[in-house]
């Protein structure tokens, strides 16, 4: 996530699963959010989080798909009850259709 909103130019799409460490990001997610030129580098995000992580990411992930649909960014975020790992490998599966609907070549 950090790379690709340090540099949108080299990203289209960018996935996240339970994404850590958001809470320690917020000051380049705001410079991003109030910079970024969608026109020029359009950029489209799908996350993902459980309410039973137990590494606190919920809120962070949240408060993080927030700035981005407040600056108008596609995003898609799924929230369930899964913990950290006990649903990878079917949010993985989504994610790889998302991006086969997306991805521009």
């Amino acid at each position: 996530m950090c790379l690709a909103v340090t540099h949108p130019e080299l990203f289209s799409i960018v996935g996240g699963f339970s994404s850590y460490g958001l809470q320690n990001f917020t000051p380049k997610l705001y410079q991003f959010s109030k910079a970024h030129d969608e026109d020029s580098y359009p950029i489209q995000f799908w996350l993902f989080a459980g309410t039973k992580d137990e590494y606190g990411v919920i809120q962070p992930n949240g408060d993080f798909v927030k700035v981005l649909k407040d600056k108008g960014l596609r995003t898609e975020y799924i929230e369930d009850d899964a913990d950290h790992t006990n649903r990878l490998a079917q949010r993985l599966g989504e994610f790889i259709e998302f991006l086969s609907e997306n991805l521009k070549w």
